[in-house]
């Protein structure tokens, strides 16, 4: 009886004790780092800036994306795994060169998307060059008054099938080719190449501003470090840092 009675009291003595937190929370998953959280962040950022002018309401989902992600990051932390490590970091490491190539390639992907998928160059060819405004007071109603008419070339069926009714052995299909009784029949127009110039031109004006404006952005504010403290090492360092990415300067010598 005394054997039950002390048996009973250690098992209720050992039901009250309380474990600290870190101790309960070793038996927890342990946490693998930040690799895949990085590489969902260069996803999204990816499909973000590239295919924005394809998709403009992408920035707008991922930002709600990412304010229901942080907050179960959040639970994730706090409940489902092990407390990590804590650790410094300068900064994000080889991240950044990844996100600046995306940053890169997002420029040249947006200016060939708006300038060869999109309407914007052809209406804005016709408009200026062949439109009932040229030479004219620009109205965007008016100038583009017969656009579409002039975006259709014309196929003759009756070359290939024997169609003899005459409203309907003719149709329409979009391009900038000559018609079929031309003396050069299907061949590219003159405004075909119009709109192609156009579109390469668009697409190096695109290319230059974005590194003029980075340029425009940067060097005013090296300029100004500079000019406040021109013999302060950590002004020419961060000046020096600032305008490696956009122009090549000759270094001076540190005082």
């Amino acid at each position: 009886m005394d054997w039950w009675m002390s048996t009973w009291r250690w098992v209720r003595h050992i039901s009250h004790v309380t474990m600290d937190w870190w101790m309960s929370t070793w038996r927890w998953p342990c946490y693998h780092g930040l690799v895949d959280e990085y590489l969902e962040m260069v996803l999204q950022f990816g499909f973000i800036t590239i295919f924005v002018a394809a998709f403009p309401l992408a920035p707008l989902l991922a930002l709600l994306n990412n304010v229901i992600e942080i907050r179960l990051d959040a639970y994730k932390f706090v409940t489902q795994w092990r407390r990590p490590m804590p650790a410094r970091a300068t900064d994000i490491g080889i991240w950044h060169g990844i996100l600046e190539g995306i940053g890169v390639l997002s420029v040249i992907t947006n200016a060939f998307v708006i300038a060869i998928t999109s309407d914007y160059i052809p209406r804005f060819v016709y408009a200026f060059k062949y439109g009932p405004c040229v030479d004219k007071r620009y109205r965007q109603d008016e100038c583009l008054r017969g656009y579409m008419n002039s975006s259709l070339s014309v196929f003759d069926m009756g070359e290939r099938w024997n169609v003899s009714e005459e409203q309907s052995r003719y149709c329409r299909y979009r391009d900038y080719r000559a018609s079929p009784w031309s003396p050069v029949p299907y061949d590219f127009t003159l405004q075909f190449w119009h709109v192609l110039a156009a579109r390469l031109a668009f697409i190096i004006v695109f290319e230059v501003r974005q590194h003029t404006h980075a340029l425009s952005v940067c060097l005013p504010v090296c300029l100004s470090i500079c000019l406040a403290c021109p013999g302060c090492k950590t002004s020419r360092y961060v000046s020096l840092v600032c305008l490696s990415s956009t122009v090549c300067l000759p270094t001076w010598p540190s005082s």
